[in-house]
């Protein structure tokens, strides 16, 4: 290959069910789209393209295995099979692609993470949503150190490892829509939060520790078991500017006064069982444009 151009291989949109063998010829390529095909599998002959550094298979595929070989890909870095048939458990030959920076499963039957994972020690991304997870995640996952994505809405996730407290580069957590009950401690550990997804899940409380997370803007817990918060943990996190504790058990207003308030654009309180409201409490939201108390017993 002599040119960039001639690196890159796009046979996406072709209604391909199979690669040729002939791909072993193709040793220089960095980049290859194959989504939107109705590929079935791969051909063991894949290994030997051992240039790719993107391999991207998302998309109408009926992919369910990947064939051993891609173990060999040691130069690849985003791996990305959403939209596919992946069943049970994450491929095994994914967790000896060592150099893998973002893998995308979103859209499969994928029911459990492997401790394996924790081998994929350069991970920035990792995005298995939408999947039938219901075993709990390992705790070998807290050796993703460079992880700054983490994506597992859409499953059935009971529980969250200590461990995640480890992956302090973490700017992004979604887990919302699973059957959570609890958050870690170490969820305090997170200090690059920016984003966390908790709503539709069936927690109980928030850890107290969750204050440290100072980077957070919004506080969404929508459609969850719970009754109070931390004292203070709204009025530390100075941040804040939109705040949703729809459709909980809250009875009264959170501890912590008007100042959990104060720079909030946005409240929605609406669906609990709040009795009244007490006097001041939003004399400092002087930024608010939206109060939602609808559905509660004022």
């Amino acid at each position: 290959c002599k040119a960039n151009s001639e690196t890159i291989l796009d046979l996406s949109g072709n209604r391909l069910t199979a690669l040729p063998p002939a791909v072993r010829d193709l040793n220089c390529v960095t980049e290859m789209y194959l989504y939107d095909n109705k590929l079935t599998q791969l051909p063991d002959e894949i290994g030997a393209m051992v240039s790719l550094e993107k391999l991207m298979l998302q998309q109408q595929n009926c992919l369910t295995s990947l064939p051993l070989t891609m173990q060999y890909l040691t130069k690849l870095r985003v791996l990305d099979l959403r939209h596919n048939r992946l069943e049970n458990r994450i491929p095994a030959v994914i967790y000896k692609l060592y150099g893998l920076t973002q893998l995308l499963l979103t859209y499969n039957k994928i029911a459990e993470i492997d401790p394996d994972i924790g081998s994929l020690i350069s991970l920035t991304v990792l995005v298995v949503n939408r999947n039938t997870i219901r075993m709990p995640i390992p705790s070998s996952i807290g050796t993703l150190r460079q992880l700054k994505k983490l994506d597992l809405s859409h499953n059935k996730i009971s529980e969250i490892p200590d461990e995640i407290g480890k992956c302090i580069l973490l700017s992004d957590v979604n887990l919302q829509h699973n059957n959570l009950t609890a958050l870690p401690e170490s969820i305090g550990e997170l200090r690059n939060l920016t984003r966390l997804g908790l709503k539709y899940n069936q927690l109980t409380s928030i850890p107290k520790t969750l204050a440290n997370c100072q980077k957070l803007d919004e506080f969404n817990i929508e459609n969850n078991d719970i009754a109070t918060l931390p004292e203070g943990l709204l009025s530390s996190m100075k941040r804040l500017t939109s705040i949703v504790l729809s459709r909980n058990q809250f009875v009264h207003f959170p501890p912590g006064g008007p100042s959990q308030f104060t720079n909030c654009l946005s409240v929605a309180m609406d669906h609990n069982e709040i009795g009244s409201i007490p006097v001041g409490m939003f004399s400092t939201a002087r930024h608010l444009t939206k109060l939602d108390l609808n559905t509660n017993n004022i």
